[in-house]
């Protein structure tokens, strides 16, 4: 079974993402934005069409909208794509990395930020040329946060900036 077939048959349909997938950049459904990487030397804007593969694969490359990856997030937690026990190792807090003041940690493909003995936040995150994605779960909030970019322009502004609002409240 291919990588792509795999992930469409055992996270994709099970948490109901059906504007996800790995699609061919010269065959993206009607309503994808494209890509576009802003070339500095003469301030022009191209699409990322030869800079990224024409389909992705295991490193990147998947195309997602926000309300899948909330689908995502529910059916994680909902454990439609894992058993129990499988779960918690996939968001057991395996190797500590301390970033940005915070305490961040690396599970299985999820990151956490874990200031103490509670997981503050579950994130996923990726970026290739033309293309920025963070998704995360708040579980204390009970809020799920997605931010996908067309550009290669930071994001993680914007998301801290969400979350210090929430905070302010």
């Amino acid at each position: 079974m291919g990588f792509s077939e795999y992930i469409e048959g055992n996270i994709l349909a099970p948490s109901e993402m059906k504007d996800s997938g790995y699609f061919a950049a010269d065959r993206l459904p009607g309503r994808t934005a494209y890509s576009y990487i802003h070339d500095e030397t003469d301030d022009s804007w191209r699409t990322n069409f030869f800079a990224v593969p024409i389909v992705g694969g295991p490193d990147g490359g998947a195309y997602t909208t926000a309300p899948d990856m909330a689908n995502f997030w529910i059916g994680l937690f909902d454990r439609r794509l894992l058993n129990r026990e499988h779960t918690e190792k996939l968001l057991y807090p395996h190797i500590a990395a301390k970033s940005e003041g915070e305490d961040r940690h690396y599970g299985y493909g999820v990151w956490m930020i874990k200031p103490d003995d509670t997981v503050s936040a579950y994130y996923v995150e990726g970026w290739d040329p033309g293309v920025a994605f963070i998704s995360s779960f708040h579980p204390t909030h009970e809020i799920m946060i997605t931010i996908i970019g067309n550009t290669n322009r930071p994001i993680w502004p914007i998301h801290n900036s969400i979350l210090h609002s929430l905070a302010e409240k």
